[in-house]
C-alpha cells in the first residue's frame, strides 16, 4: 500500500532541523506480508527513483505504522477538506497537483493521495454500499489553520485545488466528506445505492436517530 503526501516538513523530533519548513513529497508505504525481505524487494524500485531527503522505512508493528502521521494533525487546530477519487495519475493530473499543492501558506495544510486497487477492486461495484472500487486513487485536500481567523484562506485553497482536480476523476469516499450537503452524500453512494440505503433507513431508523454523520434521511 502506497500513500503520497504533499506537505511542508514539520518541526517534529523524527525530522532533521535542516528539513523544517521545506515543501516535500512523502511516500508512505506498507508491506503487511510475513516476510520482510519480500517487502524490501518490492520497495527497491522506489528507492532507485532518487536519493530521499529522509528514509524512515523499517520493520515495525502495524499499529506503529498507523500512528506515523498523528503528530501532524494535533487536536485544537481548525480543519476544512475536500476529496475525490482519481481515475489515474496522468501528466495533466500530476501537473495540476504540483501547481496547487503548496500554494496554501500554512505549515499544517497538505494534500494526501491513497493508492487503491488490489483487494478493493476484487468485489463488484454493486456488492456493498461502498462505492468507487474501480478508482485508481483517493485524493484528500486538507486545509488546516492554527486559529479560526486563518481558516477561511486555507479553506479557499482547498476548494480551489479541488475544483482544479475535478476533471481528473469523480466520486468520493463518504468518510472523506466535510460538511458539504446532501448532494455530495448522494454522490458518494450513487443513485441506486443511495435509494437502497434510504429504504433501509426507513425500515430500521424511521425517526433518524442515527443522524450525526453524513446523514441518509429516511424520507
Amino acid at each position: 500500500v502506497v500513500t503520497f503526501l504533499e506537505q511542508v516538513a514539520g518541526a517534529l523530533p523524527i525530522i532533521p532541523e535542516r528539513l523544517h519548513g521545506r515543501p516535500v513529497v512523502t511516500i508512505a508505504c506498507c508491506y503487511a506480508g510475513a516476510d520482510p525481505a519480500t517487502g524490501e524487494r518490492l520497495l527497491a524500485p522506489v528507492r532507485r527513483l532518487g536519493t530521499p531527503l529522509l528514509d524512515l522505512v523499517s520493520v515495525k508493528p502495524y499499529a506503529a505504522h498507523q500512528a506515523t502521521f498523528d503528530a501532524t494533525v494535533p487536536h485544537g487546530l481548525h480543519y476544512c477538506w475536500r476529496s475525490q477519487y482519481l481515475d489515474e495519475l496522468g501528466d495533466a493530473a500530476i501537473g495540476t497537483l504540483v501547481d496547487h499543492a503548496w500554494d496554501h501558506r500554512s505549515p499544517w495544510s497538505y494534500t494526501i493521495m491513497f493508492q487503491l486497487g488490489g483487494a478493493v477492486r476484487r468485489l463488484p461495484e454493486e456488492a456493498t454500499a461502498f462505492s468507487g472500487r474501480g478508482a485508481g486513487y483517493a485524493l484528500n485536500i486538507n486545509a488546516v489553520a492554527s486559529d479560526g481567523d486563518a481558516l477561511p484562506a486555507q479553506a479557499a485553497w482547498a476548494r480551489r485545488t479541488w475544483e482544479a482536480m475535478r476533471p481528473h476523476g469523480n466520486g468520493v469516499y463518504v468518510n472523506f466528506l466535510d460538511r458539504e450537503g446532501n448532494d455530495r452524500v448522494r454522490a458518494a453512494y450513487g443513485p441506486a445505492k443511495y435509494g437502497r440505503l434510504v429504504a433501509l433507513k426507513r425500515a430500521w431508523d424511521p425517526g433518524n436517530l442515527f443522524r450525526l454523520n453524513q446523514n441518509i434521511a429516511p424520507d
